[in-house]
C-alpha cells in the first residue's frame, strides 16, 4: 500500500500521509495525487518496467533503448510511406521561402507581355514576327534558346521561322495529350531544332515542386524544357530517364531577369541576354500558364516560362534538393529521442529549456541543412520523435516521483516498526488500526482511479473534436476564438474533475443545504449539449425549456448529463439520433436522454444504476459500470431520482428528476 505520495524532507513541506480522520486536512492526500498513479501504468512502459505504482521498477535504460528504437522505426516507416506529406511539404516550402533571394546568373526570359502586345499587336503573332523575335534574341548572344510557345499548327511563314530556329539551334516545347500523345511543332519547324516537353507537374495542393527529367509517350521520350536547356550548356547536367529533379527555387521565378519582346531593339536591353540561357514565352495576362512554386509570393502565381527558367537556374546553380533516405531519417529520430532521454537537467526551468531545445531541434537542423546543403529532412516526422522524447522524459520524471513516494512509504513503515520494538502498550493495536485504514484507503484509491478514468473520456473527446475542427477547417477569427475558448473551458474542467469525483464519494457525508447553490439548469444543459455535439455526440439534438433553475452543484450536474449522453451514444447505432430534453413538471425539473439502442430489459432497469453493474447489452462494449451509478448518486444528493423506461420508438429514455429551486 502507498502510505505517502512523494518523498521529501520535512523542511520543504509536510509529507503526504494516509487520509485518516485524526490527520489535519492540510496533511491529507490531495485528490490530484491520483493523476500520477492513474498515468503510471502507461508511462511505466516508457520509462521502466513495473506493475503499476506498487510494483518494482527496474531496467529503465533498457526501456529507454526500446523507446529510442521504436521512435526511429516509426519515423523511418512514416518517411518511406509519405504519410505526413500533407504536413512535410508545406513545412519545407516555408523553409525554402526563408532561404530564397539568390539572384539569377544563368538564365533570362524574353517575355511576350502586355507591352509587346500593345506594340506588335494582339496574340497570336504571325510566323514572320516570331521569326524576327528569334533572330533578335539570337543576335543578343545567348548560350541557348528555348521557345516555350506551342507552335503545333502549320501556318504561312513556317519556312522562314524554321530557318531562324535552326540557325539559333533553339529548343521547341511540345505538348502532351492523354489520348493523342505528343503534340509536336509544325513539321517545317522541327529541322535543326531540339524538342522538349513543357509539362509542369503539381502536387495535391497545387504547388509545383518537382520536374520529371523525361516523359514517355507513344514510344518517344522527350526531356523537360528546363533540363534540356541546362544540359545544352553544361556537360555536368545529364538527362536520365525516369529521374525526378527537386529544384530548391532559391532564385524565385519572379527574380529571373525579364526583357519585353518589344524592347529587344534596344542594345542595352538586349545585352542583358548575352551569355545566358534564354527562354521565350508568354507572360501577358490570360496568356500562357500560371504556376505556384514553394517560393512564389503568397496569394500569387508565376508565368510558366519564368518557372521553367527558375528550374534551369536551380539546376545550373546546384540548387537541387536531396531527400534524406528513410533509414537515415529513422537514425536521426533515434538520436533526437536519445538526446531527450539522456539529458536530465535539474530544476523546472532547465527541464523546460531542454524540452524547448529538443522540440526546436528538427526545424533548426532542417532549415540549416536545407539552406547549406540542399538536404531535405522530414522535419515533421522528426518533430514527432522530439515530442516522444519530451513525453518520455516527462513520464520518467513522473515515475521517479512515484518511486520516491514508495520509498517514503517504506521509511514510514520502518519507523512504525521501530516504535513497536520499544514495548509501549497499545502500539500494536494502533498499528493494526492503521494497517486496516491504509488497506481501506488503497481500495478506495483503486476505485477512485477507475471512476476518474471513466469520467475523463467525454471531456477529452470534446477537446479532441474541437482541435480537429481547428486543424481541419479554415475558420474565421471569431470562430477560432470561440473554439479556443471552448477548449480552454474544457481543459479547466478537466483540472477540477479529479477533486469533484472524489467529492462524489463523500456525498453521503456532504451537507446539501450548506454546499449547494442556485443553478440555471437550462443554461447549463444548453452549454453541455453544444460541447458534446463538438465531441462525442455529433448527432445530439436538444429540446431545452428555458428558465429552469434548481439548487445543487453545477459540476455534478454537468457530469451526470455527460454520462447519460455518452451512455446513449455508446449503445446507439452509429449515426442515429440522441435526444436531450429538459422540462419542468409541477415542482420538478425533468432531464431526459433518449437513445435508439437495444433498450434495457425490465429486469435490469433498477440494477443498472448500481456500481459496476452492466446490463446484458453492455457485454460487448467497453466500460466499468460506473457511469449510471454516478448519475444515480448525483440525483440522490440533489434530493431527486433517476430511472429508465422504454423509448417512444425504440431504445431507452433515461430520466433524472430534481426538485425545482422553490422546493429545494
Amino acid at each position: 500500500s502507498r502510505l505517502s505520495s512523494r518523498a521529501g524532507t520535512p523542511a520543504k513541506g509536510p509529507a503526504r500521509t494516509p487520509t485518516l480522520r485524526s490527520i489535519p486536512p492540510a496533511h491529507r492526500l490531495s485528490p490530484l495525487a491520483f493523476l500520477p498513479t492513474l498515468h503510471f501504468d502507461v508511462t511505466a512502459l516508457l520509462v521502466g518496467r513495473g506493475a503499476g505504482p506498487y510494483g518494482r521498477s527496474v531496467g529503465s535504460r533498457l526501456s529507454q533503448l526500446v523507446v529510442t528504437l521504436v521512435a526511429g522505426v516509426v519515423v523511418a516507416v512514416v518517411a518511406a510511406s509519405g504519410l505526413l506529406g500533407a504536413f512535410e511539404l508545406p513545412a519545407r516550402d516555408a523553409m525554402l521561402r526563408w532561404g530564397a533571394g539568390r539572384p539569377a546568373t544563368a538564365t533570362a526570359v524574353v517575355a511576350i507581355d502586355e507591352e509587346a502586345l500593345r506594340t506588335e499587336g494582339p496574340w497570336p503573332w504571325t510566323r514572320e514576327r516570331i521569326a524576327a523575335l528569334v533572330d533578335d534574341v539570337s543576335a543578343a548572344g545567348p548560350r541557348a534558346v528555348g521557345i516555350d510557345i506551342l507552335l503545333a499548327d502549320a501556318r504561312s511563314g513556317d519556312e522562314l521561322l524554321g530557318g531562324s530556329l535552326a540557325r539559333t539551334k533553339a529548343t521547341l516545347v511540345c505538348g502532351l495529350e492523354a489520348r493523342e500523345g505528343w503534340v509536336l511543332p509544325a513539321p517545317a519547324l522541327r529541322d535543326g531544332t531540339r524538342l522538349a516537353h513543357g509539362m509542369i507537374e503539381l502536387d495535391g495542393d497545387g504547388v509545383m515542386r518537382r520536374v520529371s527529367m523525361t516523359k514517355q509517350a507513344a514510344g518517344v521520350g522527350l526531356p523537360a524544357l528546363s533540363v534540356a536547356l541546362a544540359s545544352a550548356v553544361s556537360s555536368e547536367v545529364r538527362v536520365a530517364a525516369g529521374k525526378v529533379v527537386q529544384p530548391g527555387f532559391r532564385t524565385r521565378a519572379a527574380a529571373i531577369p525579364t526583357v519585353s519582346a518589344a524592347r529587344l531593339s534596344d542594345p542595352d536591353v538586349a545585352a542583358a541576354l548575352r551569355g545566358r540561357v534564354v527562354f521565350v514565352g508568354l507572360t501577358a495576362l490570360a496568356l500562357g500558364d500560371r504556376v505556384v512554386t514553394p517560393t512564389t509570393a503568397p496569394g500569387s502565381s508565376d508565368p510558366g516560362v519564368l518557372v521553367h527558367a527558375a528550374v534551369s537556374e536551380a539546376i545550373l546553380g546546384g540548387d537541387v534538393l536531396t531527400q534524406v533516405a528513410p533509414a537515415l531519417s529513422g537514425l536521426l529520430a533515434a538520436l533526437v529521442v536519445a538526446a531527450g532521454l539522456l539529458m536530465r537537467p535539474r530544476g523546472i526551468g532547465r527541464r523546460l529549456a531542454r524540452d524547448v531545445v529538443i522540440l526546436a531541434l528538427p526545424f533548426v537542423a532542417g532549415l540549416v541543412l536545407l539552406r547549406a546543403a540542399g538536404v531535405a529532412l522530414p522535419v515533421v516526422a522528426l518533430s514527432l520523435a522530439a515530442a516522444i522524447a519530451v513525453a518520455a522524459s516527462g513520464a520518467r520524471a513522473m515515475w521517479k516521483v512515484q518511486r520516491g513516494g514508495s520509498e517514503a512509504a517504506t521509511r514510514i513503515a520502518r519507523g512504525l516498526g521501530g516504535d513497536a520494538g520499544t514495548g509501549e502498550t497499545g502500539l500494536v493495536e494502533r498499528l493494526d488500526e492503521l494497517a486496516a485504514l491504509v488497506d481501506q484507503r488503497r481500495r478506495s484509491e483503486v476505485e477512485s482511479r477507475r471512476v476518474l478514468a471513466h469520467e475523463l473520456k467525454t471531456p477529452l473527446a470534446s477537446v479532441r473534436g474541437l482541435t480537429q475542427l481547428l486543424s481541419g477547417y479554415r475558420l474565421s477569427e471569431d470562430e477560432t476564438h470561440r473554439v479556443v475558448s471552448l477548449i480552454q473551458k474544457e481543459a479547466d474542467k478537466l483540472q477540477t474533475m479529479v477533486g469533484s469525483l472524489l467529492e462524489i464519494e463523500k456525498l453521503a457525508l456532504r451537507d446539501f443545504d450548506a454546499t449547494s447553490t442556485a443553478i440555471d439548469l437550462s443554461h447549463l444543459a444548453r452549454e453541455r449539449a453544444e460541447m458534446l455535439r463538438a465531441g462525442v455526440a455529433a448527432t445530439l439534438a436538444d429540446e431545452i425549456e428555458p428558465g429552469i433553475s434548481v439548487r445543487g452543484d453545477g459540476a455534478l450536474l454537468e457530469r451526470a448529463i455527460d454520462n447519460l449522453v455518452g451512455n446513449a451514444v455508446k449503445f446507439s447505432p452509429p449515426g442515429s439520433m440522441v435526444k436531450l430534453r429538459l422540462m419542468s413538471r409541477e415542482s420538478s425539473a425533468i432531464l431526459e436522454v433518449e437513445d435508439r439502442g437495444p433498450g434495457v430489459p425490465e429486469a435490469e432497469r433498477e440494477r443498472i444504476f448500481d456500481r459496476f453493474a452492466r446490463g446484458g447489452a453492455a457485454r460487448d462494449t467497453e466500460g466499468l459500470g460506473l457511469g449510471l451509478a454516478l448519475v444515480a448518486e448525483v440525483a440522490g444528493w440533489h434530493r431527486g431520482r433517476v430511472d429508465v423506461s422504454p423509448g417512444r420508438v425504440k431504445g431507452s429514455v433515461f430520466r433524472m428528476t430534481i426538485p425545482l429551486t422553490q422546493q429545494s
